[in-house]
């Protein structure tokens, strides 16, 4: 029995193992895939509650503030002061505006929480096209070396039957 049975057989299990070698990698990053698609669609879901959080927020101080404001008109009348001018009716006006800019900074601050949101998802959908980029290359890859061995096995082979030695 010859070289080239061995050869042939040697070269065969270095094929298989390299195709089983991509297939575990390949079955990997679809794993990790299917993880980042998750992790992607948490960061959305996250964005959209910092959005609705910052809407319950601005809700619940708007009832404090007409509560207090109201506490502030009953102080102001139960010590006989006049709410329709003078100081009393700037104190008011002035609580307003100081509360709708609460208002207004409560949703900026939901907005940039859910855009830090919404990228973190972006990036997480990056990252998973990039390991299936490189999956599909790595499996390419792995095509060309069992094609590498198997030619050059062939070409061994070929040798041992015309020349007698390698």
């Amino acid at each position: 029995m010859g070289v080239t049975p061995f050869l042939i057989a040697s070269s065969a299990v270095s094929a298989v193992a390299t195709i089983q070698s991509a297939n575990a990698a390949s079955a990997a990053a679809d794993y990790e895939n299917s993880i980042l698609d998750r992790n992607a669609k948490v960061a959305d879901q996250n964005a959209e509650t910092s959005i609705e959080k910052g809407k319950f927020r601005v809700e619940r101080f708007k009832k404090e503030f007409d509560s207090s404001l109201a506490s502030t008109e009953a102080n102001f009348a139960i010590s006989g002061i006049r709410l329709d001018e003078g100081t009393p009716i700037q104190v008011m006006k002035d609580a307003f505006v100081e509360a709708e800019i609460e208002k207004e900074s409560i949703m900026h601050n939901a907005k940039i929480e859910s855009g830090e949101f919404k990228e973190s998802a972006i990036n997480t959908r990056l990252q998973r096209d990039a390991n299936s980029f490189r999956a599909r290359q790595n499996r390419t890859a792995a095509m060309f070396n069992v094609g590498t061995t198997l030619l050059g096995t062939a070409s061994k082979v070929n040798m041992i039957n015309k020349y007698g030695v390698v």
